[in-house]
């Protein structure tokens, strides 16, 4: 087959073909013993999405136990880390918004993100454990902690996404395979940024509430009885 078609990518070609565009299902009715194979760019690209997927994999139970080693607790951790889906909704919004394809690199950029949004998820509920454990009431430290700990937060996500800015606006050619990495973490850190200053305080709040994931301050020994000393007198 010798097909030139315009505005239009590998991976479109390969769907339109998946998607009988050219009368595959209808050929395969017609000859069953045949079997239709994608080789080429398409059989990699399959293979380094399953080997990133298991990557992945990895490196989300290496955090978990990075995490619950470091707050010694099976909650927290999964608190840390319920961020990480809502920041990969923003990076692929982000690439709707930009009018960019999901490629490779996207990919790899989501990979990335997984590592660095949990970063403000960590700050505010460390913030937040100290507080408990100085005795401070649940909701007075998770409103210390959104209070003292905002700058930080969004300090660290603006550094990060003006690094990656002058990626975004790059027109040369050799730019374009990073762009959508660059797109996916920066929409996702935005994304994440915002929603973690909402719903970790909030998650941890119910959380707490149901399972008491929260350090208490330990209570101090009771006071030994004095024992009365002999007053001599004279």
């Amino acid at each position: 087959m010798d097909e030139q078609v315009e505005g239009a990518n590998a991976k479109e070609i390969v769907a339109d073909l998946k998607a009988d565009f050219f009368g595959l299902k209808s050929f395969a009715e017609k000859y069953p013993n045949v079997r239709v194979r994608w080789e080429g760019q398409e059989a990699e690209s399959q293979d380094s999405i399953k080997s990133l997927m298991i990557g992945l994999a990895l490196a989300m139970i290496g955090m978990y136990i990075l995490l619950t080693i470091q707050f010694t607790s099976y909650l927290q951790p999964i608190l840390i880390m319920m961020i990480i889906p809502f920041g990969c909704i923003g990076a692929i919004a982000g690439h709707f918004w930009l009018g960019l394809p999901v490629t490779m690199f996207s990919l790899f950029g989501l990979v990335a993100l997984t590592g660095v949004v949990v970063n403000d998820s960590i700050v505010l509920i460390d913030f937040i454990n100290q507080r408990m454990a100085d005795g401070m009431p649940l909701h007075d430290a998770i409103i210390d902690a959104g209070r003292r700990r905002f700058r930080p937060v969004l300090l660290t996500s603006v550094t990060t996404v003006a690094g990656l800015t002058p990626i975004l606006l790059e027109t040369s050619l050799q730019a374009q395979f990073l762009i959508p990495m660059a797109a996916s973490l920066s929409f996702g850190i935005m994304t994440a940024t915002v929603l973690v200053l909402i719903l970790v305080p909030s998650f941890y709040c119910i959380l707490d509430i149901l399972f008491k994931i929260g350090p208490r301050p330990e209570k101090s020994s009771a006071a030994e009885p004095a024992i009365a000393k002999p007053v001599v007198v004279g």
